[in-house]
C-alpha cells in the first residue's frame, strides 16, 4: 500500500487516535479498507487552477476515489459519466450539479458513500430514472468558489437544470477574508459585487472589474487574529455575494439554484455522535468557526443574511438535522461526514427539492458558439 501521506493520518497521530477508532463510521469495512479509503481520497488534494481562479480537481483513478477528466468525482450508477452524453442538445434528462467543498466531494469516503451518490439513489428510488447527479465538489471550496465553478460549467455548455450548493464550513474557516491561495482574486470579486448602488452587478461586469490576478499567489491563510464581529461580517458578505451571483447566473443560463447550509460538529451533533473530537483542537480556525456557527444556529441563517423567509434566495439550514438522527457517528474528523451521515443529509436535501417542478433544458447549446450577450460569451472570460 505504501506509506500513507494524507493529512488525516497526521491528525490521527497528533490527537492520539488510531485508524481503528474510525471503525464505527465504517462498520462493514476492515481497518485496512478504511486506511485505503484515507489514502485514496488524499488524491483529492491534487488540484489545478481553473478559469476564474478557483482550485479544480485533477483527474485520478484509484479503488475508492475516482475523478474524471472534467474534474468531477465519479458517481456510481450514473450512465454516460465518461462520455458526458447527458450534455448533448437532445438530452431530456434532468441534470443536477452538486457544488460544495470537501464534504460534498467526499473526503475520507468512497465513491459510493458521498452525498451526490446517495442523492442520485434517492431520486431513482422515487422513480426518477432519468435524473443525472454530478459531483462538482472541491476541496476547500467556499460558496464563492462554487458559484465560479457553476459559471464555468455553464460557459462550457455543461448547464445543469438544478444547481445545488452545500456550503458553510469553509466560508466560516476563511471568514478572515482568505480563500485557500486565491485570496486577492476572491476578495476582488467580493468588492466588485458590493460596489456602486446596485446590490449585485452583472456577472460579466464583476469579472471585468477584477484586475491584476496573480496566479502564483497560492499562499495559505494566515493564523487567525482579529475582531470576531469582523469575521461575521466577512462571512455574511462572501456568502450573500455568492447567492446573489448564483441567481444572476441562473437568470442568464436558465438553471435553478438551491442553497443549503451544511452542518458543523460544533452545533450539529450530540457528544455520543462525535467520533474524534480532539482532532478539532489541531485546527487554528476552530474557535472562529465555532462562534460563527453558534451565531447562525442562534438567530438562523436567513435572518443573519437578511434573506426573506420564503424568498428565492432562501438558504435551507441543515445545522440541526444531525441531532435528530440515529445514534451513529456524524463526523470522521473535524468537519467531514461519515457515510451514514452523508446518506442522512442526502435525504434532507432531497426532501427540499421538488424535482417534478424543475424545468428541463431541451437545448444545451455551447455558449462559446453563439450569443450576442457579452455575459454569455466565453471569450470574455479568458484563462490566465
Amino acid at each position: 500500500m505504501g506509506r500513507p501521506t494524507n493529512i488525516i493520518f497526521d491528525q490521527l497521530a497528533k490527537s492520539g487516535y488510531q485508524i481503528e477508532d474510525l471503525s464505527s463510521a465504517f462498520p462493514n469495512s476492515s481497518v485496512s479498507e478504511i486506511q485505503q479509503r484515507l489514502v485514496d481520497t488524499g488524491l483529492g488534494l491534487l488540484r489545478t487552477v481553473e478559469r476564474f481562479g478557483y482550485l479544480g480537481m485533477q483527474p485520478c483513478d484509484s479503488q475508492y476515489m475516482n475523478i474524471d477528466r472534467f474534474g468531477n468525482r465519479y458517481v456510481p450508477n450514473l450512465r454516460d459519466q465518461t462520455s458526458r452524453g447527458f450534455y448533448c442538445e437532445s438530452a431530456s434528462r434532468i441534470l443536477v450539479h452538486v457544488y460544495g467543498g470537501s464534504t460534498t466531494l467526499g473526503a475520507h469516503v468512497g465513491d459510493n458513500e458521498t452525498i451526490p451518490y446517495f442523492l442520485l439513489k434517492n431520486f431513482q428510488a422515487r422513480g426518477y430514472e432519468d435524473v443525472v447527479v454530478v459531483n462538482c465538489g472541491g476541496n476547500n471550496h467556499t460558496s464563492l468558489h462554487c458559484v465560479l465553478h457553476f459559471l464555468d460549467d455553464c460557459l462550457k455548455g455543461q448547464i445543469p437544470d438544478l444547481a445545488v450548493f452545500l456550503n458553510g464550513w469553509n466560508d466560516a474557516m476563511h471568514a478572515d477574508g482568505g480563500g485557500d491561495g486565491i485570496v486577492d482574486f476572491l476578495n476582488s470579486c467580493l468588492v466588485a459585487s458590493q460596489s456602486e448602488s446596485q446590490e449585485f452587478k452583472s456577472v460579466f461586469e464583476i469579472r471585468s472589474s477584477v484586475q491584476s490576478v496573480n496566479r502564483d499567489n497560492y499562499r495559505n491563510r494566515k493564523i487567525l487574529s482579529g475582531d470576531y464581529y469582523q469575521y461575521l461580517r466577512f462571512f455574511k458578505v462572501r456568502y450573500k455575494s455568492a447567492i446573489g451571483l448564483a441567481h444572476e447566473i441562473s437568470q442568464i443560463f436558465g438553471s435553478e439554484v438551491k442553497f443549503f447550509l451544511e452542518p458543523s460538529a460544533f452545533v450539529s451533533c450530540r457528544k455520543d455522535q462525535d467520533l474524534l473530537p480532539k482532532i478539532r483542537e489541531l485546527n487554528s480556525a476552530t474557535p472562529m468557526v465555532a462562534k460563527i456557527y453558534s451565531e447562525l444556529s442562534s438567530i438562523g441563517v436567513n435572518k443573519f443574511l437578511g434573506n426573506k423567509k420564503f424568498g428565492p434566495k432562501k438558504v435551507v439550514s441543515l445545522i440541526s438535522c444531525g441531532q435528530d438522527s440515529k445514534k451513529f457517528p456524524l463526523f470522521v474528523d473535524d468537519c467531514h461526514f461519515s457515510p451514514q451521515f452523508n446518506n442522512y443529509l442526502s435525504r434532507e436535501i432531497e426532501f427540499s427539492i421538488r424535482l417534478k417542478d424543475i424545468k428541463t433544458r431541451t437545448r444545451r447549446q455551447k455558449f462559446s458558439e453563439r450569443s450576442n450577450n457579452p455575459a454569455e460569451e466565453i471569450s470574455n472570460y479568458p484563462l490566465w
